[in-house]
């Protein structure tokens, strides 16, 4: 969940020699990814001393990811005083799973959701999670829905399947399975595999086959085994589109490649 803020964001408006506060986050990112940590630090110190955030949030994922989390924890806290919602949502990280400190999961919560309310999308997914199990906070499964299916309208395409898998099974509100496509699709667009699985595995059994063809054969892009073979079912029973042996054949070998046994069978069955 922690992350070093580099080179993906790309948006940062100016240089850190002029003075960007945020392109020295992304500068000294790139160069702690490198490994270059002596020169990262050199760039990130004097930022997160001018008060750049992003440049102290980085410094504090470093320590984390070196397991000094005594020197990280001040400039995680920095970062959610100061409202930087990224810092917020992995500092209740930090607190709910114990991650080198005691573990407070009433506290964690109130971070997490902070993160969220701050505008962190994957924050609201975990609050989200939370406020399912009761973990931190009180059990509240409508609300939890709604921070879910929040989170997933930021195009977070994890919490889009969460949110899809509640619609579903009437989690948080009415069951509704057209709901329930509409996240799994999201999901699927934003590059989970798991979305494109369940979209597949939902239309199939509203026999909607081309719809599902479609979903299992994006999830397979993903290198997602399952979806891999539901594709290569659809071309062997022509289900959304004519029977094709040799298309079914070749979508089982993907699956096997994926690290799905079952497409392994499926392919020693074909060739008898």
């Amino acid at each position: 969940m922690i992350w070093l803020v580099a080179c993906a964001m790309s948006w940062a408006a100016g240089t850190c020699a002029s003075g960007d506060l945020d392109a020295c986050a992304v500068d000294g990112g790139a160069l702690l990814a490198e490994k270059k940590t002596a020169a990262g630090m050199a760039i990130l110190e004097p930022a997160c001393e001018q008060g750049g955030m992003l440049a102290c949030y980085n410094i504090a994922a470093e320590h984390m990811r070196n397991g000094r989390v005594e020197e990280a924890l001040p400039h995680f806290e920095r970062t959610c005083t100061a409202q930087l919602a990224i810092g917020c949502a992995d500092l209740g990280f930090i607190h709910a799973t114990g991650a080198g400190v005691p573990r407070d999961a009433e506290r964690g919560f109130r971070l997490t959701e902070t993160g969220c309310q701050l505008g962190y999308a994957a924050a609201c997914g975990e609050a989200a999670a939370m406020m399912v199990s009761g973990f931190g906070t009180t059990k509240d499964e409508k609300k939890a829905f709604k921070y879910m299916a929040s989170a997933c309208l930021q195009q977070h395409a994890q919490s889009c399947t969460k949110a899809a898998s509640m619609a579903e099974q009437g989690i948080g509100a009415p069951k509704d399975l057209d709901a329930a496509a509409t996240f799994y699709a999201s999901a699927c667009d934003g590059g989970d595999g798991t979305g494109c699985v369940n979209l597949a595995t939902l239309e199939n059994a509203r026999e909607h086959f081309d719809v599902a063809l479609v979903a299992a054969t994006n999830g397979c892009d993903l290198n997602e085994g399952l979806a891999c073979a539901s594709a290569a079912m659809a071309h062997l029973r022509g289900r959304g589109v004519e029977a094709d042996r040799a298309k079914a054949m070749t979508f089982f070998e993907r699956a096997c490649m994926a690290g799905y046994e079952n497409g392994c069978k499926a392919i020693e069955e074909l060739k008898k």
